[in-house]
């Protein structure tokens, strides 16, 4: 898939880490639909899903979580690509945002090479890829 028809789906409630998210994805070519509200993420979603491959939300939000947008998202396309990114580690995380081990995760703060890498193996993958 290219990088210049790839649009990506970002939701992150926090405005510097969403601001500095879309500005690496599209230094890299990537269109970006951000969002800070995973309500508006749904609405954007249902709207747009045919010209989104990928999500990138983070799991820990004010109005829900990214594991239940995703899900979410996931019924009106259940074969969407998501990355998940967290400041937490997993350890920390409540019981009830437990990850599984086929889930991309990033970690937060992340290099821009990181981002950019995980997002390519998720875009690129057939199956759920752990970012490294």
């Amino acid at each position: 898939m290219e990088r210049e028809r790839t649009r990506v789906l970002v939701i992150e409630d926090e405005e510097s880490v969403r601001q500095v998210t879309r500005r690496i994805l599209q230094s890299y070519g990537y269109t970006v639909i951000e969002t800070a509200l995973p309500s508006e993420a749904e609405t954007i979603f249902r709207n747009h899903h045919a010209e989104i491959a990928l999500v990138l939300t983070d799991i820990v939000m004010p109005e829900c979580n990214g594991l239940e947008i995703a899900q979410r998202l996931r019924a009106i396309v259940p074969t969407i690509k998501v990355v998940y990114m967290s400041g937490y580690s997993e350890a920390v995380l409540p019981q009830h945002y437990a990850m599984t081990t086929d889930m991309p995760l990033l970690r937060k703060p992340f290099m821009p090479i990181d981002l950019l890498r995980c997002v390519r193996q998720v875009l690129d993958a057939d199956a759920a890829p752990k970012c490294e």
